[in-house]
Protein backbone atom coordinates (compact mmCIF):
# COMPACT_ATOMS: atom_id res chain seq x y z
CA UNK A 1 0.00 0.00 0.00
CA UNK A 2 1.48 3.54 -0.66
CA UNK A 3 -0.21 6.30 0.94
CA UNK A 4 -1.42 9.39 -0.62
CA UNK A 5 -1.61 12.76 1.44
CA UNK A 6 -1.81 15.79 -0.90
CA UNK A 7 -1.09 16.57 -4.67
CA UNK A 8 -0.57 20.36 -5.29
CA UNK A 9 -3.41 21.51 -3.22
CA UNK A 10 -5.54 19.03 -2.74
CA UNK A 11 -5.72 16.91 0.31
CA UNK A 12 -6.26 13.20 -0.79
CA UNK A 13 -5.20 11.49 2.94
CA UNK A 14 -6.02 7.74 1.21
CA UNK A 15 -4.19 4.81 0.66
CA UNK A 16 -3.74 3.01 -2.54
CA UNK A 17 -2.65 -0.55 -3.21
CA UNK A 18 1.06 -0.61 -5.16
CA UNK A 19 3.92 -2.86 -6.95
CA UNK A 20 6.95 -0.57 -6.96
CA UNK A 21 10.56 -2.22 -7.56
CA UNK A 22 13.77 -1.15 -7.37
CA UNK A 23 16.52 -3.75 -9.56
CA UNK A 24 20.51 -2.79 -9.36
CA UNK A 25 21.45 -3.95 -12.87
CA UNK A 26 24.90 -3.19 -14.90
CA UNK A 27 23.18 -1.05 -17.22
CA UNK A 28 21.78 0.65 -14.69
CA UNK A 29 19.12 0.97 -11.94
CA UNK A 30 15.73 0.90 -12.78
CA UNK A 31 12.54 2.19 -10.66
CA UNK A 32 9.13 0.90 -11.19
CA UNK A 33 5.69 1.67 -9.64
CA UNK A 34 2.26 1.03 -10.05
CA UNK A 35 -0.56 2.40 -8.57
CA UNK A 36 -3.86 1.08 -8.10
CA UNK A 37 -6.55 3.75 -7.63
CA UNK A 38 -9.33 1.32 -8.63
CA UNK A 39 -9.53 -2.14 -10.52
CA UNK A 40 -10.11 0.35 -13.78
CA UNK A 41 -7.92 3.38 -12.66
CA UNK A 42 -4.39 3.49 -12.17
CA UNK A 43 -0.45 4.79 -13.20
CA UNK A 44 2.79 2.95 -14.01
CA UNK A 45 6.15 4.95 -13.92
CA UNK A 46 8.77 3.16 -14.83
CA UNK A 47 12.27 5.00 -14.28
CA UNK A 48 15.81 3.65 -16.58
CA UNK A 49 18.85 5.84 -17.44
CA UNK A 50 17.44 8.95 -17.30
CA UNK A 51 13.82 8.04 -19.15
CA UNK A 52 10.80 8.12 -17.16
CA UNK A 53 8.23 5.59 -19.16
CA UNK A 54 4.60 6.69 -17.93
CA UNK A 55 0.87 5.18 -18.90
CA UNK A 56 -2.38 5.72 -17.51
CA UNK A 57 -5.68 4.20 -17.56
CA UNK A 58 -6.96 7.43 -17.92
CA UNK A 59 -6.82 8.18 -21.98
CA UNK A 60 -7.35 11.66 -21.39
CA UNK A 61 -4.02 11.84 -19.19
CA UNK A 62 -2.11 9.83 -21.99
CA UNK A 63 -3.34 12.48 -24.47
CA UNK A 64 -1.45 14.99 -22.95
CA UNK A 65 1.89 12.68 -23.07
CA UNK A 66 3.04 13.82 -25.94
CA UNK A 67 3.11 17.41 -25.42
CA UNK A 68 5.13 16.88 -22.10
CA UNK A 69 7.86 14.71 -23.61
CA UNK A 70 8.41 17.83 -26.36
CA UNK A 71 8.38 20.14 -22.62
CA UNK A 72 10.21 17.95 -20.34
CA UNK A 73 13.19 16.57 -23.09
CA UNK A 74 16.68 17.42 -22.16
CA UNK A 75 20.44 15.85 -22.11
CA UNK A 76 19.37 13.89 -18.95
CA UNK A 77 15.84 13.36 -18.65
CA UNK A 78 13.28 12.41 -20.96
CA UNK A 79 9.98 11.48 -20.92
CA UNK A 80 8.55 8.56 -23.07
CA UNK A 81 4.94 7.14 -23.37
CA UNK A 82 5.12 3.32 -21.49
CA UNK A 83 3.26 0.31 -23.39
CA UNK A 84 0.54 -1.77 -22.19
CA UNK A 85 3.05 -4.63 -22.64
CA UNK A 86 5.15 -3.06 -20.24
CA UNK A 87 2.29 -2.76 -17.69
CA UNK A 88 1.40 -6.63 -18.33
CA UNK A 89 4.96 -7.72 -17.93
CA UNK A 90 5.90 -5.74 -14.83
CA UNK A 91 1.97 -6.88 -13.11
CA UNK A 92 2.65 -10.70 -14.17
CA UNK A 93 5.91 -11.06 -12.66
CA UNK A 94 3.99 -10.64 -8.94
CA UNK A 95 0.46 -11.81 -9.85
CA UNK A 96 1.35 -14.84 -7.69
CA UNK A 97 3.02 -13.43 -5.07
Amino acid sequence: SIELFQVGETNINTTYDCLYELERKRSGNVFSLYIEFTPNDWVYLNFIRGVLYVLSSDAEFNKTLPALMDKYYSEDFNLRMATPRSVGRFQDRYANN
